[in-house]
């Protein structure tokens, strides 16, 4: 049992050593290869559930279905990417030095304002008013790093919700702090209006919204296309050998996938990166298990990389290297490589910062301790 706890157990740190950043590869690179498999075995159902239907049911009624299904999954295809590309943009946030308000609506609520008025509720909140943010998640987006930003007032419990974030504990600190700036320079009385042209951008992920919306209809076209041209096909193939053929090798395909699907998962989620406060560490490996940690203060340098489609959904490799024999932490295919790079750079500049202020602290109390010791034995 301790081998398996050994090889299953996530990596356990030190209870002063405190985690910045965990990441895993991202799901968007390695959930292609897992969504083709699903495809390919529903394509050899479908054709399963054809050869089955035709021998079962009169031709007509399954001719009929199987053109209706190609027809309304082919024509909603469109609409379905116009619909997501909408939503994609219409929860778009910016974040300013004095408020948060929504992409879409800005320009219309700050005529509103400047003539007196006051914008719609969830599209424009004032810093200062804002009494909470939360993160609400479900278990799903949890696994793809998402949220949602709940921002309450003290008359509105959720004044305005951004919906499927990336990185949301992220977004939930640079919020808080915002707010923190907001409030300082109210206590300073600064008031100067606010410059709509600088902001921070909260965009809405358009992966989840694909993941949500779009995949269905992707996993189920290809299956109806198959069944469609199954139907087309005449001779031995529409016949009980060719069902027996196909259920036989449909299982086989499902118990081939299954198991490539176990270890393919097995080691994704074995596969971890960590950033904590002292370290860099990487832990890989389903039987033989590799872990690799490097001190922060002997990181000297920290790259990404992009290729192909990971240019456009920005996933990437990080790659963290020292000067001496330690090596270096090779983050294959994470989400946000920008992002990890600029957290590994600030918390080894915040260690930096600590580490300068102790040794400040030292030679102070050093110096103290001597001019106390010279003050009671004064030299002659």
């Amino acid at each position: 049992m301790a081998f398996l706890r050994d090889r299953f157990a996530p990596i356990k740190l030190p209870d002063d050593e405190h985690v910045i950043l965990r990441k895993r590869e991202s799901l968007r690179s390695r959930g292609l290869a897992w969504l083709g498999g699903v495809v390919i075995i529903v394509m050899l159902l479908a054709v399963c559930v054809t050869l089955w239907a035709i021998e079962k049911i009169d031709i007509g009624i399954v001719t009929t279905g199987i053109n209706s299904s190609v027809i309304l999954l082919g024509f909603s295809l469109i609409p379905t990417l116009g619909i997501l590309l909408y939503m994609w943009g219409n929860g778009t946030y910016r974040l300013g030095d004095r408020s948060i308000r929504k992409a879409s609506k800005e320009r219309k609520n700050a005529d509103l304002i400047q003539a007196g008025g006051k914008p719609n509720d969830g599209e424009w909140l004032v810093l200062n008013q804002i009494t909470g943010v939360e993160i609400a998640s479900s278990l799903p987006a949890k696994m793809f790093s998402l949220g949602n930003i709940v921002l309450s007032t003290n008359t509105e419990p959720r004044a305005m919700v951004i919906h499927g974030v990336e990185r949301p504990q992220y977004w939930e600190s640079e919020i808080n702090r915002h707010i923190r700036l907001a409030h300082a320079r109210a206590r300073a009385g600064t008031t100067e209006p606010e410059d709509l042209t600088k902001y921070t951008e909260i965009r809405r992920s358009g992966a989840w919204l694909m993941l949500k919306w779009l995949l269905p209809i992707l996993i189920l076209l290809p299956g109806s296309v198959v069944a469609w041209v199954t139907l087309r096909l005449g001779g031995p193939i529409q016949n009980s050998t060719g069902l027996i053929f196909f259920s036989i090798l449909t299982g086989l395909v499902f118990v081939a996938f299954a198991i490539l699907w176990l270890v393919s998962f097995l080691r994704w989620w074995l596969k971890l990166y960590y950033v904590t406060d002292r370290r860099v560490i990487q832990r890989r490996g389903l039987l033989d298990v590799r872990r690799h940690a490097l001190m922060l203060d002997e990181v000297v340098s920290t790259t990404v990389e992009r290729s192909g489609v990971g240019r456009f959904i920005d996933v990437g490799n990080v790659k963290v290297m020292t000067a001496g024999l330690s090596g270096a932490v090779y983050m294959e295919s994470v989400s946000a490589p920008d992002f990890v790079r600029q957290q590994i750079l600030e918390t080894q500049e915040i260690a930096r910062r600590q580490r300068d202020q102790l040794e400040m602290a030292e030679i102070t109390q050093r110096l103290t301790a001597t001019l106390h010791l010279n003050s009671r034995h004064p030299a002659g």
